[in-house]
């Protein structure tokens, strides 16, 4: 029985660790194309005096994307921000306190994304209903309801990350607990 909650455990999170490096390539293409318009609007502007229509909004709207198309993948490789230095000794001192920290740090990271996914998810509705655009009509216009979007799939998938993060500290947890126990 043990084994078969492994399997599964260990088959959603390659499901999701596929996903959240397809986020993080697609942010890194993004990033590709606002430096490439940034700079095609800068020559255009130097040298032709004809600068390319939206690309101050085309790349606000891009960070946000950035943002949430990247952040599950930073989250699962642990590089955000967090002192390890003070976790890796309180650790090797309570490894109970170290997982009781990590565990709160998950819980309050989880409830955090998940209230910016409640939040997002009417603005996105309203937006995919209404139609909503940025811009000037005439000039450039947008679509905001793509960004909503992401930002929902991001927070899905940051929401999962943290998920199997907490459970993965559980489930070693337990099992050094429980081979401490065992008779020799």
């Amino acid at each position: 029985m043990k084994i078969a909650y492994q399997k599964l455990f260990e088959r959603i999170e390659i499901f999701s660790d596929a996903i959240t490096q397809t986020f993080n390539i697609a942010g890194t293409l993004l990033i590709v194309f606002v430096m490439v318009i940034v700079n095609i609007d800068v020559i255009g502007r130097e040298l032709f005096l004809v600068p390319v229509a939206g690309v101050p909004m085309m790349v606000s709207m891009s960070i946000v994307a950035i943002v949430f198309l990247q952040t599950p993948q930073t989250f699962k490789q642990g590089r955000l921000t967090q002192n390890s230095a003070i976790l890796d000794t309180i650790g090797k001192k309570s490894p109970a306190a170290r997982l009781g920290i990590e565990l709160i740090f998950s819980t309050a990271a989880f409830y955090l994304i998940l209230q910016i996914f409640l939040a997002t998810f009417p603005l996105f509705k309203k937006a995919w209903v209404r139609n909503t655009y940025e811009g000037t009509i005439g000039d450039f216009t947008a679509p905001i309801w793509p960004i909503k979007f992401i930002i929902l799939l991001g927070c899905a998938l940051l929401l999962i990350q943290i998920f199997l993060f907490f459970m993965k500290k559980v489930l070693v947890f337990l099992h050094k607990e429980g081979t401490k126990n065992e008779p020799i």
